[in-house]
């Protein structure tokens, strides 16, 4: 396997869409850390441009949303607002508003894509400008672009971090999330987020891994991640290859109308979605508002079925699998419209399974030369929890990867 290096300098134009510092002005567990902000949370003081140009007028916030106060109360410094796709509603990361964008890495000279919708926060990471990324996540927006660099990312359950003061884009499925080089202070930073502390995980521990998300794998990612479960079982642990009735209903799901784009076009049809400027968000959350009541209906009952199926599974085993099924894909593989729109789908397929869940995850890179990461998901509320199976696993995440 060709090892991926850092070929490409960072374009601060592309990654902050309005930088400045705020010092923090108390000491706390992250004191000394910067944090890189998605600009669709309010900062008091400036206006939530959510990555679209034509927001830079809008009248300044008059506080911190409450993720961004957590963050400042737990001692962190703020370092800027970085760019996202435009309303946040894409895996890929481009912004016609703020340039083309592309990792940092790479095994050759062609650029690959930084993976959205959080990427000024990733790259942001990634080029050692912060320390830590806060953004939202509805279908993975901080674990794709996690994945794609290289980093750490934990998509809370969406009850656990509040919030307000944050642009919403599909209000079910939203919730906050983080990103870190560093898998310690990722920790940090999410304990300070949920007010508690990490209970200790014993014993060996079961795992299921579900069938669609290795269906069409990269044969590097496939390598990596059967060896990830080997050392796994080698380690004591069980694995579970079963298919699972929340599988069954998240399938039936991806064959129905995205429940992202009804919720998207909810909020955002009339002037905001006008004021759109990249075609390809426009085009998906449009065709959001194009489904009978009927067929609506039937994509909230499949995602109820899809939760109760999911919580109940929880209650024996954690799920595993490949944060991205992919490398991430080159820019040129992206350029024609369908192949948007199918590289989009790929990016999304895994991740966009636990949003639908309603639980929470971690992504963490199984290695320091290639892109591929593994994804450890709990239930809604296990958040705390699945940081001491991280703590429980990381010798094997962070034992040698062919």
């Amino acid at each position: 396997m060709t090892p991926w290096s850092r070929r490409f300098a960072p374009q601060p134009g592309n990654i902050y869409t309005r930088q400045f510092e705020r010092a923090a002005q108390t000491s706390g567990p992250l004191s000394g850390l910067s944090v890189a902000i998605k600009d669709l949370y309010d900062v008091q003081g400036l206006p939530r441009i959510a990555s679209q140009l034509n927001n830079q007028a809008l009248p300044p916030a008059e506080r911190n949303a409450d993720a961004v106060q957590r963050l400042i109360d737990a001692g962190a410094d703020l370092n800027g607002y970085t760019v996202s796709t435009q309303l946040a509603f894409s895996g890929i990361g481009q912004n016609p508003d703020y340039g083309i964008t592309q990792s940092l890495w790479a095994p050759d000279a062609e650029p690959r894509i930084a993976g959205g919708s959080t990427r000024g926060g990733a790259l942001a990471v990634a080029a050692g400008f912060a320390d830590l990324a806060l953004g939202t996540d509805t279908g993975g927006s901080c674990r794709i672009p996690a994945a794609c660099n290289g980093l750490y990312g934990i998509k809370f359950s969406a009850s656990q971090v509040s919030l307000q003061g944050c642009q919403p884009l599909a209000t079910s499925l939203d919730s906050a999330g983080l990103m870190s080089a560093d898998s310690n202070t990722l920790r940090r930073a999410s304990q300070a987020m949920l007010g508690g502390p990490v209970p200790p995980v014993q014993g060996p521990q079961c795992f299921v891994v579900p069938a669609f998300a290795q269906l069409g794998i990269d044969p590097i990612v496939a390598a990596m991640f059967e060896d990830f479960l080997q050392r796994l079982e080698q380690a004591g642990h069980q694995i579970i290859h079963d298919i699972q009735p929340s599988e069954i209903a998240y399938r039936e799901a991806l064959a129905m109308p995205p429940l992202a784009g009804i919720e998207a076009y909810r909020q955002f049809n009339g002037a905001p979605l006008q004021a759109v400027t990249d075609p390809r968000v426009a085009q998906r959350i449009q065709a959001g508002g194009e489904h009978d009541e009927m067929a609506i209906e039937q994509v909230y009952e499949t995602r109820q079925r899809l939760r109760q199926a999911y919580a109940l599974e929880r209650q024996d085993h954690w799920v595993l699998m490949p944060t991205l099924q992919d490398l991430p894909p080159r820019l040129s593989q992206i350029q024609a419209p369908e192949d948007f729109v199918a590289w989009n789908a790929r990016m999304l397929r895994n991740s966009a399974y636990i949003n639908l869940a309603d639980g929470c995850a971690i992504s963490a890179p199984l290695s320091a030369q290639i892109p591929v990461s593994v994804t450890l998901a709990g239930a809604l509320g296990q958040d705390l929890a699945l940081w001491g199976l991280f703590d429980r696993l990381k010798p094997v995440i962070d034992g040698p990867a062919q």
